[in-house]
């Protein structure tokens, strides 16, 4: 390893101690948001100000069910086209299933906050395609700076032995 990576990874760790240097230790709790997101989706859908939201939701999810049967009969076929199924997931559909989603999560952050308080400072989820569900803490990222070096590590043709 060339020292000036060595020099990078201490620089972060560095970074990082010194960001958490007021808490020595964060409590950490995993959630698995697919067995809670029915019930979370029927808190949002109980308020009244999420009802055409519900049934654009109930009509979208059997328009996917339907959609999803027809093109696995089409594949024991052979005839299947993806192109068939663009219109079907168009941008407004996924706008507002994205609405829908932010709605969830948004009721599981107060939800999270009401039960647990500030006993976990991350929230992480193996479920679900955003890891962190919630935080209390700052989280540096550092993509940028390691993106950043590893830009000038390729233009100074230093080998990264």
């Amino acid at each position: 390893m060339s020292k000036k990576i060595v020099l990078v990874i201490l620089l972060i760790l560095c970074v990082q101690n010194f960001c958490f240097a007021e808490k020595t230790s964060i409590s950490v709790a995993k959630i698995q948001f697919r067995e809670v997101e029915p019930l979370l989706l029927e808190l949002v859908f109980s308020k009244p100000e999420n009802k055409e939201l519900k049934d654009s939701y109930q009509t979208y999810k059997e328009l996917e069910d339907s959609m999803m049967r027809k093109a696995l009969e089409m594949q024991e076929t052979g005839e299947f086209n993806p192109m068939d199924f663009t219109e079907t997931f168009s941008s407004s559909n996924m706008d507002e299933q994205k609405k829908i989603e932010n709605l969830v999560k948004g009721e599981l952050i107060v939800l999270i906050e009401k039960l647990f308080g500030k006993q976990y400072q991350v929230i992480i989820s193996e479920s679900y395609q955003d890891n962190i569900l919630y935080t209390d803490i700052v989280i540096p990222d550092i993509t940028a700076n390691i993106r950043q070096y590893l830009l000038k590590l390729k233009i100074t043709g230093v080998s990264k032995e």
